[in-house]
């Protein structure tokens, strides 16, 4: 990568130091309009507290060599009117603490494939702010925290975009959110990761898993815990998608199908008393390999559940528990589809229940594959 022309950026390249201390930047020019280029060889900290900073795009750690980090304190505001990269193709950090703020079109954490990039959000009204794509884990590798109320926004969200990246993004604590307005793809090409513990976090469509060779996972665990889906909610679209529930979290969908195409492979397990999926019509393996499982107090409510729906796809459901805590599936309805395959239910002490009238519950599946373990089965 060409160095910038500094005619054209204004670039961090001395000391430690306060954003608006002149003498830190080239030309003795603090940027208002100029790209914000932030890093050196040695690991660099810049502070935004004494008051409000603006720059064109703010790139801190852009260069293979680079260290820094940019802290946003005591309840400033960082405008950026360019992509905000934390993490370019060095090392980069970004803090927003104590109710401070960033904005940007858009926000790549990790951006290159040799970049580390982490961004933490945390504290009640901190805010970052992406008016476009949020992308954590581009080509390289991307952490983003959300704490204690923190919140992040974003049109797109992209976690684990290309091959071979690695995308994080962890929320967690009261009050703390990730709103995506538009869709999201958790392991687009590469892998994508979601941990949700008392936080929220919501989205338009969503996919887990969504090319080949690509990996999303997504686990909601604890009270308070939730991904509010508004659309579709896909487990393992081309390549593999597992969401976890636990503990008493929740996730609510339109619609969810656990795996897409034919080498899509997609898994659900809700587990514990509270933990529930909440969703319309739902598919156990649309055309490749999709398992839901519920045990131990967890819940599904659905609408219409179909399982083993096209081509060659293998469904499975397993309904397990004891008395002490049974997995629930309530639907209105439950069908096998047209697969070759096929689709199976296996119960172990699970609850299978219908929410409408039914003469005949199970009266679409085949012959011997609908299984009672010795946990039993309650319908």
């Amino acid at each position: 990568m060409a160095a910038p022309l500094q005619a054209q950026v204004r670039y961090f390249s001395t000391n430690d130091g306060e954003w608006h201390t002149p003498s830190l930047w080239s030309g003795g020019v603090v940027p208002t309009t100029n790209d914000a280029y932030i890093g050196r060889t040695a690991p660099i900290t810049l502070t935004i507290s004494s008051a409000d900073a603006i720059s064109g795009s703010g790139r801190i750690g852009m260069y293979s060599y680079e260290t820094a980090t940019v802290e946003v304190l005591e309840g400033r505001k960082w405008t950026v009117n360019g992509g905000l990269y934390a993490g370019g193709d060095g090392k980069g950090t970004l803090n927003i603490r104590g109710g401070s703020s960033v904005a940007a079109p858009s926000t790549y954490v990790g951006f290159y494939a040799a970049s580390i990039g982490v961004t933490l959000v945390t504290g009640t009204n901190s805010l970052l702010s992406n008016s476009a794509e949020l992308r954590v884990g581009g080509q390289g590798r991307g952490t983003l925290n959300i704490e204690d109320g923190g919140k992040t926004t974003s049109a797109t969200g992209n976690v684990g975009l290309n091959a071979g990246s690695m995308g994080i993004v962890n929320v967690s604590g009261a009050g703390s959110a990730w709103e995506n307005s538009g869709d999201m793809l958790i392991g687009s090409s590469g892998s994508g990761t979601i941990n949700i513990n008392g936080g929220t976090v919501t989205s338009n469509n969503t996919y887990l898993g969504f090319s080949p060779g690509s990996t999303g996972v997504v686990s909601v665990s604890g009270a308070s815990s939730l991904l509010d889906v508004k659309s579709s909610l896909w487990m393992g679209v081309i390549g593999s998608g597992t969401l976890a529930i636990s503990g008493g979290g929740t996730v609510t969908a339109v619609t969810s199908s656990i795996s897409g195409s034919a080498t899509g492979s997609g898994s659900v397990t809700v587990t514990d008393a509270g933990s529930s999926l909440i969703t319309g019509d739902l598919t156990v393996a649309r055309n490749g390999a999709g398992s839901l499982t519920v045990d131990n107090g967890g819940k599904v409510t659905a609408g219409a559940v179909r399982v083993a729906t096209d081509g060659n796809s293998s469904g499975v459901i397993l309904l397990n528990g004891t008395s002490a805590g049974r997995g629930v599936l309530e639907m209105i309805s439950i069908a096998e589809g047209n697969s070759s395959i096929g689709g199976r239910i296996d119960f172990d002490g699970g609850v299978l229940r219908a929410r409408a009238a039914s003469a005949n519950l199970l009266g679409t599946f085949e012959t011997g594959v609908v299984a009672f373990h010795d946990g039993g089965a309650v319908m």
